[in-house]
């Protein structure tokens, strides 16, 4: 806080019951905040700590379909399996 300037920075942070931070968002003065976001952040924490194993996508929203720890670790697998493949393919030339 800069009171001489009447200038603040912003933070929110998401705690779950323990006391653990699951999510924290820190602005500077001059960029605004979206309330709808932060509220669709909060659910998605609730929903992941009342459903172990499960996660919630970029954009989910309550209601949505979630993905499943393994299968996200599956698919992550995958892409890194296709890029190490495609890498290989790949040749470079000194100019």
């Amino acid at each position: 806080m800069r009171e001489d300037q009447g200038l603040v920075d912003r933070g929110t942070f998401i705690v779950d019951p323990q006391g653990i931070i699951q999510d924290v968002e820190i602005t500077a003065e001059g960029i605004g905040r979206d309330a709808s976001d932060l509220l669709r952040k909060v659910k998605a924490a609730q929903h992941v700590a009342s459903h172990p194993g499960e996660v919630c996508p970029a954009k989910w929203q309550e209601g949505e379909a979630t993905l499943d720890d393994s299968a996200k670790s599956a698919e992550i697998r995958a892409l890194l399996t296709d890029i190490a493949s495609l890498s290989a393919q790949v040749t470079f030339k000194r100019r």
